[in-house]
């Protein structure tokens, strides 16, 4: 725990535990890519069947999961790592994990305005299926859940 905390130092050590704690009770599962002896990317991988509830320990989208799915998220690469192809490596050993099981489909989502995650997802062999778009009218955001099966 204390390797993720040191990697956020920006971020609370006790929120983070709380988080780490509650996406492994949940099904998670946390892997982490070091270069050089030293951490250089956290990837979270989830397993949960349905809708990833809103909670305020969850990190992830609302996302439809189903039992045979898995949603690859909130990915982070160390600013002294970036660029040198380890968002991409993680992401294809994740594929090759998950899909050695009984997992047949691997999915993620990135902001349409983060070009080096961007990148980073197409180098890995992923490709873009589907953009979803949400919006908030006075307040209230609509929109929000999205699933593979609408792709």
């Amino acid at each position: 725990m204390e390797t993720i905390i040191n990697f956020m130092p920006e971020k609370d050590p006790e929120l983070i535990c709380k988080q780490v704690k509650y996406f492994i009770d949940k099904g998670g599962e946390i892997f982490l890519g070091f270069s050089e002896g030293r951490l250089a990317h956290i990837a979270r991988l989830c397993h949960y069947p349905g809708v990833i509830e809103k909670n305020s320990l969850e990190i992830h989208p609302p996302v439809k999961i189903k039992e045979d799915e898995v949603y690859i998220g909130l990915c982070q690469t160390s600013g002294e790592f970036r660029g040198k192809n380890i968002y991409p490596c993680v992401l294809q050993y994740l594929v090759k994990y998950t899909l050695s099981g009984n997992i047949k489909r691997c999915f993620g989502s990135t902001s349409p305005s983060n070009t080096a995650s961007i990148r980073g997802i197409h180098k890995a062999g992923f490709k873009l299926v589907s953009t979803k778009w949400k919006f908030s009218v006075f307040g209230k955001l609509f929109n929000r859940t999205w699933s593979s099966s609408d792709v």
